[in-house]
């Protein structure tokens, strides 16, 4: 599969685009074919190592379960029109999850 990548922080030179690894799926996810996508600020800042240290820091208080995700409400796949409507109404504390498998009722 095609795709961009960078190994090295920089500018735009450091995107490479070609063959990347076909992802791994498993029981509970599934696999999203991308017609177009946006770029974002956070999206170079990443590129260029601005927020290496942030996200260092971040994963070892995940990790170390100092830090939660609230996770507002959870749909099953056949609702993401129900979790989209959600979203757009701009008043969801905490994050809204789309499940594949099975699910608690949201």
């Amino acid at each position: 599969m095609k795709g961009i990548s960078y190994s090295r922080y920089g500018g735009p030179g450091v995107l490479e685009y070609g063959e990347v690894r076909d992802p791994k799926i498993g029981p509970d996810a599934v696999l999203v074919k991308v017609r177009a996508a946006a770029v974002d600020p956070v999206d170079w800042k990443c590129r260029e190592g601005h927020l290496d240290g942030v996200l260092k820091r971040l994963s070892a208080l995940a990790e170390q379960g100092a830090v939660s995700v609230h996770v507002a409400e959870t749909f099953p796949l056949e609702r993401t029109a129900d979790a989209h409507r959600r979203s757009q109404e701009g008043r969801t504390r905490g994050k809204l999850v789309v499940t594949v498998g099975p699910s608690e009722p949201g």
